[in-house]
Formats: C-alpha cells, sequence, structure tokens
C-alpha cells in the first residue's frame, strides 16, 4: 500500500491527464448531474440523478424514471439487507424489489413540504430506515402486522439547535460497524448510540456544517466540513464539546467544502471537493490534487459521491459519472512542455532519460522527460532540411553518445543534444548520404548502424531505387548493399537483432531479410501476405515479432523451419493494421494499432486484452511504442503521448453471469432487472418457439474483454463460442423441454463458477400429445372396429334377408306353386265339366297371392321404399284392398310429411308382415265392422297399433296359433315388444313398438312392455 501511495503523489507532481472518461446523457445517463453513487450487493452501479436512476453493468446504462413510476430528482438510494432499495425522490421515498421480474416502484408519500426534503438515506440495522432531510432525522419504520401494516416515518429528536432552518437540515449519515448512527448536519457532528442515547456537538466554528462522513477499514472516522477534511477524534464524548475540538484537521485538506469522501481497496482516501479530487494516504505525508488539467470537469462541478466498481476504478458523481481507470493510461499534451501531440518516435538516451521526437510546424522536435515535465530542443540541422516521412525508427543515440537523426537529405551525425547551452546548438559531425532520403536508422550489437533509404533520381526528386547501407564503427565508412548481395530492391522498414547477432529488415514487400556471417537471406512473408512491414522486435524469450498491416506473427529466428503464430483479428486483435510492437518486463506483448493497443499475455491460448481511449489512451492512431528501463510502457499517436505502468498480472475471479432479457416471439417477458442466475419453469405455447437471449457479465477492468459460450442442452453436444455478442436467438425450436446455460470468460480463459441457466418447455401442440395420438389412435380404432361391425352386421342382416328371402320363397312361393301345380293336374284330369273350374278358380287365387307375395318381397328390398312414409303407404293400400269388399270402417293414422325418417330393410318388412297378419286375423276372424290403425314415430320407436270391434277371444282358453307366435317372434328379432289385448265380445287390440333409431328394449324392458299394453288398451276402448 505504501507503494502504491508513493507512486500516487509523484504522479501528483505531473500535469499529464489521468485515464479519465465521463459518461454523459450521450452515453445513456438519465441525467447528467448526479447526486450519489451506489455499488449493490451483486456489483451493479446505480448512479441517482437528477431526471431519474441509472444502472450500470460495465456495457451500457438502463434508466429507470417517470414512464417506470419512479419520481425525479432522485438523491440517494441505500440497499437493505433483505434486497429492497429505498430511493430519495422529490415525492416522497420509494420502495422497490429489482429482484422480483414483476416489481414496481412503490412510492411512501410524505404529507407536508417534508416529500421533497429528503436529502440521504441509511440501513438501520435494528430494521426501516434512516432518512436525513431539510427538517431533521426521521425514521421509517417497517409494517408491525397486525399493529400497522404500512410503513410509517416518524420524527428522531437529536438536539438539533434550531435556531435558524437551515441548522435542520441533515446532510450526511453514517452507521459504523458498532451499530452507532453518525449525523452530519448544518448545526454540527451528532451520533445515536444502539440502545438511544443521543449527544452532539454545539457549535464552535462559522462553519460547523458537517457534509460528508466515512469510516475506512481501519476503523478511522473521517468527516467532511465546509473547511475541509477532519478526522474525529476516537473514544471521545461529543456532548457540550465543539466540533473543531472533536475533528482534528488534516494538513493540505482544508480550505474548501467537503461533498464526499471514499476510501478505495489501496487504502487511498479520496475527497471530493468543487472540481477538485484529493487523495492522501493516512500516515504518509502528502496530499494529491486533481483538476481540470488532469482531466476532470471544470471547476463550478461539484464531486458529490464517489465509489469503487468491482475491478478498482474509482467513479465519481459531478456533471456526468467521471471514471478513473485503475491502472490506466496517462496522457501528456503540449500543456506538460510536449512542442506537438504528434509523436513519431520514442526512445531513451544514454543516461536512461525519456526522448520523445515529435512532428511541428518547423521540422521535427526532441523532447526529454525529466520527471515532471519535458523539455524540447531543435536538433543542429539546417532549417532549410526536408524531414522525410519515416516513422518509429528515425532517431538513435549510440553508445559514443552520437545523435543519429536521419532526413530526406541524408542523416545528420549530432553530438549530445540536450548537454549543450543552449541544446541543441551544436553542429554535425557527419552527413551521410545527403543526396538520399534516409528512412529508418538501426544500431546493433557491434555499434553498426544500418540505414534504409530512398535513392533520389534528382534532390527531392522522384524514387530512383531503395537502398541498405551500413556504417561500420571500425573503420567510419559507409558499406551499401545490392542486389548482388541477395538484397532485394524494396524498401527496408524496421530492423531487429536476435539473440545469435543476426539483423532482421523488414521490408515493405512483406518479406524478411536476415544478416548473418556477413550474408544476406531472404525469407517469405511470415503470414503470407506481402504487405507492408512496419515493426520488428525480439522478446525476452528470443522470438521474434514481426507486426504488418495484415496483422502479427512470430517466429522462433534460431529454428531451422521457421513456423510463425499468426495474430489477426480471427484470434481476437481489434485490426489487422499494426503500427509497432513493445514489450513489458514481465513478456507482454503489446501491439499498437489505429485502435488503440492489443496486450498478448504469453501462454496457450493466447489472452488478448484491448485498451482504448475509455482507458484514458491518447486519441488517434498510434506511430510508436516503447518500454524504458524502468518497465513503463510508453505509447505516441497523432495527438498526444500516453504512458501505462504495467501491473503484475492477478488471477482474475470467475466473473458472474446473469440472464438480463428474454423475448419470445419479440414480446418479453419478465426478468429481474439485476437479472437471474436461473431461470425454470417457463413454458411456452406451441408457436411460441422464436426464443431471444440477453446475457451479461458485470465487466468494469481496464482493457477488459469478457468472451460468452452458451449451450442448448440435448442439442449441442459443447460450448457454443459467442464472442462478445451478448444475446442469442433461436429462430425455430421444436416441442419439447430445454436446459439453456451460458457461462462468461475472461482473456485469461477462468469461466463462471456458475453458468447461468434457463429451463423452459415448448409445448407439444395438442394434435401432437400424446394423449391425443392415444385418443385418436383409440378413435381410429373404434372407428375402423365400428365400420367393420356396421359392416358385417350389414352383412349378417344381408344374409338374414336373403334367407328369410328365401325361405319366404320356398315357403310361400313355392309352397303356392306346388299348389298351382298340383291344381294344374287336376285341371288336367278333368278336360271338361264342373270339376275343371275349380282348380282353375283355386289357381287364379293362389296366382293373386303369389303375385302380392312376390310383391311384398321386393318391396321390402327396393331401396327407394326405405322411407317411413312409403311403409305408411303400402299399409294404407293394403288395409284398403282388404277391406274394400266386406264394408268394413278402416281409421288409418300415419305421421305428416315433417317426420320422413329412413327405415332399414328388415325392419320395413317386418312391421309390414305384422301388420299383414294382424288385419287378416280381424277379417278372418273376428266378424268387425270397424278397424282403427294408428302408425306414429317417438324418440327413435316406431309403433304400431291395429284395434278392431269384433267378437275378441279369450287368450287363455285360446291355443295360440301360428299367426301370434309368428309375430311375437319377429317383434323380438327387432329388438321390440308386441302386445295383444282382447275379451270375449269386446274386440282386440294390438301394439307393437320396435326401434329404428338405435335404441333398444332391453334396457328397461318392463317400461316398454307396460307402455304397449297400455297403447293397446286405449286403442280397443276406442274402437268399443
Amino acid at each position: 500500500m505504501r507503494s502504491a501511495a508513493c507512486l500516487l503523489f509523484c504522479l501528483a507532481a505531473f500535469a499529464e491527464e489521468l485515464p479519465v472518461r465521463i459518461y454523459t446523457t450521450a452515453d445513456g445517463l438519465a441525467g447528467n448531474t448526479i447526486d450519489r453513487i451506489v455499488r449493490d450487493s451483486r456489483g451493479y452501479l446505480w448512479f441517482c440523478t437528477r431526471e431519474g436512476i441509472s444502472r450500470f453493468d460495465g456495457y451500457q446504462f438502463r434508466n429507470f424514471g417517470a414512464d417506470q413510476g419512479l419520481p425525479a430528482p432522485d438523491h440517494d438510494l441505500v440497499e437493505t439487507p433483505s434486497g429492497e432499495y429505498f430511493i430519495a425522490t422529490g415525492e416522497g421515498i420509494a420502495r422497490f424489489r429489482p429482484a422480483d421480474p414483476h416489481s414496481r416502484f412503490t412510492i411512501l408519500r410524505l404529507k407536508g413540504p417534508l416529500r421533497r426534503a429528503i436529502q440521504t438515506l441509511a440501513a438501520d440495522p435494528a430494521g426501516g430506515l434512516w432518512a436525513g432531510t431539510v427538517v431533521g432525522l426521521y425514521h421509517l419504520d417497517p409494517p408491525a402486522p397486525p399493529a400497522t401494516r404500512e410503513w410509517r416515518l416518524r420524527s428522531v429528536d437529536i438536539g438539533l439547535p434550531n435556531r435558524n432552518f437551515e441548522d435542520d437540515s441533515v446532510e450526511a449519515l453514517l452507521v459504523d460497524r458498532g451499530g452507532t448512527l453518525w449525523i452530519g448536519a448544518r448545526g454540527g457532528l451528532y451520533r445515536r448510540f444502539p440502545n438511544g442515547q443521543i449527544e452532539g456537538t454545539h457549535g464552535g466554528l462559522p462553519h460547523p456544517d458537517v457534509t460528508a462522513l466515512l469510516e475506512d477499514r481501519q476503523g478511522r472516522l473521517w468527516a467532511g466540513t465546509r473547511q475541509g477534511v477532519c478526522r474525529i477524534t476516537p473514544d471521545g464524548s461529543l456532548a457540550g464539546r465543539q466540533t473543531q475540538d472533536v475533528c482534528q484537521a488534516v494538513p493540505g485538506l482544508n480550505g474548501g467544502v467537503i461533498h464526499s469522501l471514499h476510501e478505495s481497496s489501496d487504502g487511498v482516501l479520496w475527497a471530493g471537493s468543487n472540481g477538485l479530487l484529493m487523495a492522501w494516504t493516512p500516515g504518509i505525508a502528502g496530499v494529491s490534487r486533481y483538476t481540470a488539467r488532469n482531466g476532470l470537469p471544470g471547476e463550478g462541478t461539484a464531486i458529490l459521491s464517489m465509489v469503487e466498481d468491482l475491478a478498482g476504478n474509482l467513479w465519481a458523481g459531478g456533471f456526468g459519472a467521471i471514471r478513473i481507470a485503475k491502472g490506466g493510461f496517462r496522457t501528456y499534451s503540449e500543456r506538460d512542455g510536449l512542442a506537438t501531440g504528434f509523436i513519431v518516435s520514442i526512445l531513451e538516451d544514454r543516461s536512461g532519460q525519456l526522448c520523445v521526437v515529435s512532428n511541428g510546424a518547423n521540422g521535427r522536435i526532441f523532447n526529454r522527460f525529466d520527471g515532471t515535465k519535458f523539455r524540447s530542443v531543435r536538433p543542429g540541422v539546417p532549417r532549410a532540411t526536408a524531414w522525410g516521412w519515416g516513422a518509429g525508427q528515425i532517431t538513435l543515440q549510440d553508445r559514443r553518445g552520437d545523435w543519429w537523426v536521419p532526413t530526406a537529405m541524408g542523416v545528420f551525425r549530432l553530438p549530445p543534444l540536450f548537454d549543450l547551452h543552449p541544446p541543441g546548438s551544436a553542429r554535425p559531425r557527419a552527413v551521410y548520404e545527403s543526396a538520399n532520403s534516409v528512412y529508418a536508422v538501426f544500431e546493433d550489437s557491434r555499434g553498426g548502424i544500418w540505414m534504409s533509404m530512398q535513392i533520389l533520381a534528382t534532390p527531392n526528386g522522384p524514387t530512383r531505387a531503395n537502398g541498405l547501407a551500413r556504417w561500420d564503427p571500425a573503420s567510419g565508412e559507409l558499406c551499401h548493399f545490392s542486389e548482388s548481395d541477395n538484397v532485394p530492391q524494396a524498401l527496408a522498414t524496421s530492423f531487429a537483432e536476435d539473440r545469435a547477432g543476426a539483423v532482421w529488415i523488414g521490408l515493405s514487400t512483406g518479406s524478411l531479410l536476415r544478416y548473418a556471417d556477413a550474408k544476406f537471406r531472404v525469407l517469405p512473408p511470415p503470414n503470407g501476405s506481402r504487405t507492408w512491414i512496419q515493426s520488428l522486435h525480439v522478446d525476452r524469450g528470443g522470438r521474434l515479432w514481426i507486426a504488418g498491416r495484415s496483422g502479427a506473427a512470430s517466429i522462433d529466428p534460431l529454428a531451422p523451419e521457421l513456423r510463425p503464430a499468426i495474430y489477426t483479428t480471427a484470434a481476437g486483435l481489434a485490426t489487422n493494421d499494426v503500427k509497432s510492437i513493445v514489450e513489458d518486463l514481465g513478456g507482454r506483448i503489446y501491439l499498437a494499432t489505429g485502435h488503440g493497443v492489443d496486450r498478448i499475455s504469453p501462454g496457450a491460448p493466447s489472452r488478448i486484452r484491448h485498451y482504448t481511449t475509455a482507458d484514458g489512451l491518447a486519441r488517434g492512431e498510434l506511430l510508436a511504442a516503447f518500454c524504458d528501463r524502468k518497465g513503463t510502457l510508453w505509447f505516441g499517436s497523432r495527438e498526444g503521448l500516453s504512458r501505462l505502468d504495467p501491473e503484475p498480472e492477478q488471477p482474475a475471479p470467475p466473473p458472474p453471469v446473469f440472464i438480463t432479457g428474454l423475448r419470445v416471439r419479440g414480446t418479453p417477458r419478465p426478468v429481474s432487472i439485476l437479472g437471474e442466475n436461473d431461470l425454470s419453469g417457463i413454458q411456452l405455447a406451441p408457436d411460441q418457439n422464436q426464443v431471444e437471449l440477453e446475457f451479461v457479465s458485470l465487466r468494469f477492468g481496464t482493457g477488459e474483454t469478457l468472451r460468452y459460450q452458451y449451450r442448448l442442452q440435448g442439442r449441442d453436444n459443447d460450448w457454443i463460442p459467442a464472442g462478445e455478442q451478448r444475446t442469442v436467438t433461436y429462430a425455430s425450436l421444436v416441442p419439447g423441454g430445454y436446459q439453456w446455460q451460458v457461462r462468461a470468460l475472461t482473456a485469461d480463459g477462468v469461466a463462471s463458477e456458475r453458468a447461468a441457466t434457463l429451463g423452459f418447455t415448448i409445448l407439444t401442440p395438442i394434435w401432437q400429445r400424446w394423449w391425443l395420438k392415444l385418443l385418436a389412435a383409440i378413435f381410429a380404432c373404434t372407428i375402423l372396429y365400428s365400420l367393420y361391425r356396421y359392416r358385417l352386421t350389414r352383412l349378417l342382416e344381408m344374409e338374414r334377408l336373403r334367407t328369410r328371402i328365401a325361405t319366404d320363397l320356398h315357403d310361400d312361393i313355392g309352397s303356392t306353386l306346388s299348389q298351382i301345380a298340383i291344381l294344374s293336374e287336376v285341371a288336367q284330369r278333368h278336360p271338361s265339366g264342373e270339376n275343371r273350374e275349380q282348380p282353375l278358380v283355386d289357381i287364379a287365387g293362389l296366382s293373386r297371392e303369389l303375385v302380392d307375395s312376390m310383391s311384398d318381397i321386393v318391396w321390402a328390398i327396393d331401396p327407394e321404399q326405405d322411407r317411413l312414409d312409403d311403409l305408411a303407404h303400402r299399409m294404407r293400400r293394403f288395409a284398403g284392398d282388404l277391406f274394400s269388399y266386406n264394408g268394413v270402417a278402416v281409421r288409418f293414422q300415419a305421421p305428416g310429411g315433417e317426420k320422413n325418417p329412413r327405415i332399414d330393410a328388415d325392419v320395413r318388412r317386418q312391421v309390414f308382415l305384422i301388420f299383414k297378419e294382424s288385419l287378416h286375423n280381424s277379417v278372418r276372424h273376428s266378424g268387425c265392422s270397424e278397424v282403427e290403425i294408428r302408425l306414429q314415430l317417438d324418440a327413435g320407436w316406431l309403433e304400431l297399433a291395429v284395434a278392431d270391434n269384433g267378437r275378441g277371444f279369450d287368450p287363455a282358453r285360446i291355443r295360440c296359433g301360428h299367426g301370434l307366435a309368428s309375430m311375437a317372434q319377429r317383434a323380438k328379432q327387432l329388438g321390440g315388444a308386441l302386445a295383444v289385448e282382447t275379451a270375449p265380445g269386446r274386440g282386440a287390440a294390438l301394439a307393437l313398438r320396435v326401434p329404428v333409431g338405435g335404441s333398444s328394449l332391453k334396457k328397461y324392458p318392463h317400461k316398454w312392455a307396460g307402455y304397449v299394453w297400455r297403447t293397446s288398451r286405449m286403442l280397443r276402448d276406442r274402437v268399443q
């Protein structure tokens, strides 16, 4: 901690810009004026602004305001141990449970002017909430059923002086580790012990206001006042004492109002004032002061709140959310002494001081850093000298102390630039290749100076050829190399020397040139691309790194066969255009690009971290990179110089990951605004098979890049990389149960300890569910079986009909024909006379009966005669024909045309035969004068009733003949019933009831028999 503090104070003396980024409404923040910043238990940052609150996850802001039911402005936010959030708003205290997906803001509205006067909140360990207002201290009591079911705000008297309205204003609250409540008020400092005892200071200062309170990790209490920072004396009573007697002022931290206090994880204490941020470490002398000169907002901006995120970055609230990145870049510009911010080369001189070459209107300027600021000097070359267009290796100081400065008019060899008075006044010792434009220079381990040049056709004219030369320190002569030395006609763009002393030269064609044992060897482009090599570097492990416009590559220069490791955007780089390469003392490689800096950590697989302007890096394209002997990294761009002090790599903790959004067919489903680690039991309709999932892992680290992997169990065998994408969409999922998982990985490959899981089920369509399939199969089998049974029944019925027809034909037609045949023979034996007429008469009668029988059979099987009215018509005609010659009156009742169902052929035949037999009995045996016939349809039953007024008979005394038995048998075969009601001298009545719609007498047979008996009795009585 002491070394960190020393570094902090050293940096405080510098004027460099801190690695600051300011987030505003343009970045998605709800409002630009921030009253409070809070880090919750999960690591989210909450910003209380005048227009609402914002939640930040390291990627983006999510805002809550009037549209979500939250009034503005919002002054403070407190998370309670139960997971509830309370927000001090302009309309009262808002209560919110963010873990509940269906939670809404509940406003506890206060009565009177107090509703707009809440300034600060603090959770009470005993339950409830402390609220500091402009009119004193209040306590928000939670509900205590059954006595009360509402939150209640009650005033707590702490002994405020009440001399004027401002004296009652409570501006800061702190509950220390012992449970004591400390109150900072306009009237002084107060505290309330857990037992309810209260004590406070009494005046003493012109402005005794206590505006901020802090308890550090050592248990020390600090207070911010309108006159600076002071430490509260431990174990001292406040009662009756003055504020300055209780608080010991901290040297260097007085003279201004303190709005906020904070202790960072490295033990440094921070105080926020108006446009000023101060830092100090207790026990170490000195205070660092940061202002707008260091990148903070202007002096009119008050630092109202501070907090540290999970990665150790410091966030300050004022105008916008100010992030000071831990381990970020610090930037230097003209106000730090640089002649210009256009940096083209960085190096160290022989004494170890940093030298930066920048381009200006009058040529190149050399800037040397003395630890506090830069001192500029123009090298002693003629002012008319053109400077060329090289970058990177464009200047060096050799081991003898001379400076080699390449220009478009040769290389100038100068004595030490900064050791003369005035600096840079020395004349060149020598000029080499004055007729050519020198692009780069390099000193090898033997002291030789290599020069890459463009040979001009004329002074300041077009390029005729490219050249390569080496200055020999022993002879002082310049040796040129050509194609005869196996040197291609390409511009040498960069140089490096490996451990074996071989000089490697990068060419504009993408090839490599190796010089060893006084021989050149040409090697093809390592990555196969013939693009410009822009930088070479030999790392601490001896590998040669090549930077070009197609990415970076590394090779082992001592291996017999070069097998390059390729680094491009496919491997995780931000861009393929790599300008320069540098290495820190830990062996990590830094690639300077137009998109920032990519850091490659050693090991397999490669771990790449990205740094951008958000981490404090200077804006503009990076052109140069350098590591000084202390291990500090320097990067030069077109708009400034950036400095990075690499920190040892710490094992990254496993990143937690949360599911933050679920959309089904574009419709959002409720998810906690804090994200869910486990969602299950979700059922979706069969057509809701398009699912979009959003997820996040909190990312706050400098240059930190999190990658994501996901899988759908049962469908994906392994984790699917999603890169930095935080959304996954499944367009068309088949019905079934799913378990989806997502995890985050750090740049070091550390995965989340617990993957976020979503369990959901897409219901199978009704027509695809097993029970419906089973029912459908049973139904189909039932239908098939019914069809089979129906067909079998029809076949059996047809067979029975055929059998009956055959029987009728045999019994009636056959016997009648036999009688006709016999009578014909009898007539033949009596060709004349009376004995011949009688057989002929009998033959005629039998023939008519035969015709009637055949007509009945044809009618019974005729499909055109299968309606009820056809049966009624047949019956009416038969009755009319039968009784037309004997004077018997016939009354026939049949249904009207509205009821005319189809009657089965067998039913028609059997009913008609029963009808005929009953009428024949009436004609032959009853001697009646009236016959009543009624045919009707009743609820699927066909009812036939026949009654006459004849002589009747006694059923008990007369043996039942074949006719009655045949009719009863026919009715039984049809599933019906037949009843006869008669008595001597009272006529006879017959009632028949048979089913025509699937009904049956098998159920409740006594009811149907009774009905038939009652019907026959009624008809008989009517006829009588």
